[in-house]
């Protein structure tokens, strides 16, 4: 192999080093929202409806007006986003719903682990073995 074999093989590694990484990262950030939002509380479906994912910044969007008690419509918008994601872009999951913070610690019989610890502790569990 010739140097300049080397150069080439070693351009068409990273390449499907940084490929594999963002669909890994992809993956995660998915499987992230879709626990979150399942795990969010639901009477209105106001809260469930206004989580949101970005790529590079935390969308801080509230729509009162908006519901979703299934999660469906919430978990599609969010998949496209997601979609835009790459390696060293920050991927963020937010929601800017008043009652959020009270929710996440408990505040609902519905989820009284919360719905974002619960699923960033289950996250870290699956990339670390691997599973995600």
């Amino acid at each position: 192999m010739g140097k300049d074999d080397f150069g080439a093989a070693l351009d068409q590694f990273i390449e499907k080093a940084r490929k594999e990484s963002t669909r890994r990262i992809r993956r995660a950030g998915m499987v992230a929202l879709r626990k979150i939002v399942l795990r969010t509380p639901v009477d209105t479906g106001c809260c469930r409806a206004n989580w949101r994912a970005s790529v590079g910044f935390l969308d801080r969007t509230f729509n009162p007006a908006k519901c979703d008690k299934s999660g469906a419509a919430t978990t599609s918008a969010a998949s496209a986003r997601l979609e835009s994601a790459v390696l060293g872009v920050d991927l963020w999951i937010g929601n800017s719903t008043p009652y959020v913070k009270p929710l996440e610690y408990g505040y609902s019989k519905q989820s009284p682990e919360g719905m974002v610890r619960q699923t960033a502790d289950e996250i870290k569990t699956l990339i670390e073995r691997g599973a995600l």
